[in-house]
């Protein structure tokens, strides 16, 4: 396979995301007695995004386990990371120093937007009032994190009211699909329960619609569902726009395809224990009455789910990594393989039928043909691709 690179690091920058990534399974504090979170750790992380002014990474952090009464996202300083004779924890800002802010409990993908002022974060599960959370964040010039009046707890259940948001930070999503932002906005298709109770991809993007115009949002995935939930953001603050359908029983990971020619979003996960991708076309899917999605699924190349993906830096290929579910260190079989597999992500031309029953002979959608296969010698938690000399 030709130029598939994969990122390796060294040095206290590998010490804390070496931490962060092996908190997945055992969390880097040592301290866990009692239910307060300590105020300077990593524990059980399952996202990290960097500052708009470059200086910070933001980790969320799940405590999956449950050990800690909240979650929380860390900052860590990587001026201190590169600086000689700091040790990990101290580059870890304290809580005291304001780098720490305690949100509800498993978060998932965080999504900055584009000015880097504000962003928000799905949780997985629901809370005692049976509600799917979403948290906003507010950042300031110095990239600290905010989630509004933490001494706020009016009307708040015990889990609420030792986090550091307010009610205007939290959103809550009502299980026909609609949330507190504005109740009157309702998605196209009624939600059923348990459809949206796992969120947890997210990814921020800007796309041009029908009319020309700008448009900014953040897409949330599920990782029990195929549904894709999408907020814009314009002028500092959210409002909730639809929900769209893919065939996807699982999603594994959302992105957007980086073509100026037509703007679609691109969800990977699995159908039926068969690795697939949707394209959702997103001017064709906000513009008419129905969703515009295309799938490929993965037979003989790929696993059971798509657990990553990544644009090659000119946006015609995309890079997947796909899992078997067997054991971690096989390679799986070759119909169910823990594989890294290269597509031709191109914009092609195709014949489909419109909605009024004519054919279209011009139709633009992602190829999504196979180009290369590796197999992997267990199960690849993220891709990367990147340019070098």
């Amino acid at each position: 396979m030709n130029q598939i690179n994969t990122i390796s690091s060294t040095g206290p920058l590998a010490l804390i995301l070496a931490c962060a990534l092996a908190a997945l399974s055992f969390g880097c504090s040592a301290d866990v007695a009692g239910t307060t979170p300590p105020g300077q750790a990593l524990f059980y992380p399952t996202s990290m995004e960097l500052s708009s002014d470059g200086r910070y990474v933001y980790v969320v952090n799940s405590n999956f386990n449950q050990t800690y009464s909240s979650g929380w996202l860390s900052l860590v300083d990587l001026d201190l990371v590169l600086t000689d004779g700091t040790t990990s924890s101290e580059a870890i800002l304290s809580r005291e120093d304001g780098g720490q802010i305690r949100i509800p409990g498993l978060g998932g993908e965080l999504a900055i937007s584009s000015d880097g002022s504000s962003a928000l974060l799905p949780h997985r599960g629901l809370n005692a009032r049976g509600e799917v959370m979403i948290t906003r964040f507010d950042f300031g010039t110095d990239a600290m994190a905010s989630c509004g009046d933490p001494d706020y707890e009016t009307g708040f259940t015990g889990r609420e009211a030792v986090t550091d948001c307010d009610e205007d930070h939290l959103i809550r999503v009502f299980e026909n699909g609609s949330d507190d932002l504005d109740p009157t906005i309702m998605p196209r298709e009624l939600t059923v329960a348990g459809q949206l109770e796992n969120a947890y991809h997210s990814t921020s993007f800007t796309w041009t619609d029908a009319d020309g115009s700008a448009r900014e949002m953040v897409a949330i995935g599920y990782v029990t569902s195929g549904s894709v939930r999408f907020y814009e953001y314009s002028q500092g603050t959210y409002s909730f726009v639809d929900v769209l359908q893919t065939p996807l029983a699982v999603t594994g990971r959302l992105g957007f395809h980086p073509t100026a020619e037509e703007p679609f979003l691109i969800a990977g996960g699995g159908y039926n224990n068969v690795s697939q991708l949707c394209s959702i076309n997103l001017v064709r899917s906000f513009s008419e009455s129905d969703e515009a999605v295309y799938s490929h699924s993965l037979p003989s190349n790929g696993g059971r789910k798509i657990y990553a993906f990544d644009f090659t830096p000119d946006g015609k290929d995309l890079l997947v990594v796909n899992r078997s579910g067997l054991a971690t260190g096989s390679p799986g079989t070759d119909s169910f393989a823990n594989s890294l597999v290269r597509l031709d992500a191109s914009l092609q031309r195709a014949t489909e039928q419109t909605d009024s029953g004519e054919w279209d002979d011009n139709a633009l959608r992602p190829a999504m043909t196979v180009k290369d296969t590796a197999l992997l010698d267990g199960r690849a938690t993220d891709v990367k691709a990147f340019t070098k000399a």
